[in-house]
């Protein structure tokens, strides 16, 4: 039986002191990962460190619109990244 994934995303956070292109290194400098749901309001599936959480949550209600156009593959990823708008 199939049963379609609800629209959403991973957050990965991560160790910004590796060194670019060491993906071994990169992996072992990841801190968390989470995942969230674009619902209203947005569902963090997990534990984000400090205000992270309140952050992902702003991020999602400012671009909810985008990141399920994205979802529904009405825009490829380009048209995503013109259209997002930083917290």
């Amino acid at each position: 039986m199939h049963f379609p994934l609800p629209p959403g995303f991973k957050v990965t956070i991560c160790d910004l002191k590796t060194p670019p292109g060491s993906w071994r290194k990169a992996a072992q400098g990841l801190k968390d990962t989470v995942s969230v749901r674009l619902t209203s309001p947005p569902e963090v599936l997990g534990n984000l460190p400090g205000k992270t959480t309140q952050e992902v949550v702003k991020f999602v209600n400012k671009n909810r619109d985008a990141l399920l156009r994205y979802w529904n593959e009405e825009l490829d990823r380009r048209e995503l990244f013109d259209l997002i708008q930083k917290v």
